[in-house]
C-alpha cells in the first residue's frame, strides 16, 4: 500500500486541486508528478519534470565523455555514448519525445555529439551526427514510433475506411478522432503520422528486419534536427 500514488490529469495548465481518498483504512493524497516505470508522469502530461530529471542524468552522462575524450579513441568514445547517454535519452522517447521541452535534451545531445568530435560548442553538428552514425533525438523518436505502427499494422489499420478500387490514400492510417489539443503529442497521434510520411520504399518493406535495417540507415543519413523537418519532407 506504501506505494500507492494518486494523480489527477488535467487539460488545465493551472494547478490540480489536491485530494485525498482512502483505501483499505489508508490515506492516499494526491500528487502532482509521479514515477512509473522510470518515467516521471505530471499531471498535465507536459513532460517537464520528467526532461527536467532527464536532463541531469544526461548531464552527468556528457560529462563522463568529456573526461574520457583525451584518453581514449573515437570508437571508445561512441561505444561509450551509446552504452550511457543514448541508452538513458530514447527510454520512453516515444511518449515525451514531441513535447515542446525535448529540445533541452536535443541540445544536450549534440553538446555530447560536439565532445566526441572534440569541436566548440557553437560549431554546427549535423555533419558529425551523420559521420558517427548516431541518430538525433528526432530520428530516434521517427524510428521508434514507425517501428511501432509496422510491428502492429493491423492494429492501427483497424476502424479504417476500405476500398475496393485505387486510391492515393488507400494505404495510409488515418490518425484516431480527438477532441483535446495536447492528444496532438500523444504517440496514438503522432505515430500514424510519422508512418504515413515515410517514404513508399520503406513502407512497403514487409520484412521487419530489413524495414529497421532500412529505416535506420534512412533516419541516420537525414539526421532530422525536428520532427517538423522530417513532415515536410526536408
Amino acid at each position: 500500500m506504501s506505494k500507492t500514488q494518486l494523480i489527477q490529469f488535467s487539460a488545465s495548465y493551472q494547478n490540480t486541486n489536491l485530494s485525498t481518498f482512502n483505501l483499505n483504512s489508508n490515506r492516499i493524497s494526491s500528487q502532482n508528478s509521479i514515477e512509473y516505470l522510470g518515467i516521471k508522469i505530471d499531471s498535465h502530461l507536459n513532460w517537464q519534470d520528467h526532461i527536467e530529471n532527464l536532463s541531469k542524468r544526461l548531464t552527468s552522462a556528457t560529462f563522463v565523455l568529456r573526461i574520457i575524450r583525451e584518453s581514449t579513441n573515437l570508437e571508445t568514445q561512441i561505444t561509450v555514448y551509446h552504452a550511457y547517454f543514448a541508452s538513458i535519452m530514447n527510454y520512453g522517447l516515444t511518449v515525451w519525445g514531441s513535447a515542446n521541452q525535448a529540445k533541452k535534451i536535443f541540445i544536450l545531445q549534440k553538446r555530447a555529439v560536439r565532445l566526441i568530435a572534440k569541436v566548440p560548442q557553437i560549431t554546427h553538428c549535423k555533419e558529425f551526427f551523420i559521420r558517427f552514425k548516431i541518430m538525433t533525438l528526432y530520428s530516434s523518436y521517427i524510428y521508434q514510433l514507425a517501428l511501432m505502427v509496422k510491428r502492429d499494422f493491423d492494429t492501427f489499420m483497424e476502424n479504417q475506411i476500405s476500398h475496393d478500387y485505387n486510391t492515393r490514400s488507400r494505404n495510409l492510417i488515418k490518425p484516431v478522432q480527438h477532441r483535446l489539443n495536447i492528444f496532438h503529442l500523444s504517440p496514438q497521434y503522432m505515430a500514424p503520422k510519422i508512418y504515413n510520411s515515410l517514404p513508399l520504399t520503406i513502407k512497403n518493406i514487409n520484412s521487419i528486419t530489413k524495414f529497421k535495417k532500412t529505416l535506420k540507415n534512412f533516419l541516420l543519413d537525414k539526421a532530422y534536427y525536428s520532427v517538423e523537418e522530417y513532415l515536410e519532407g526536408k
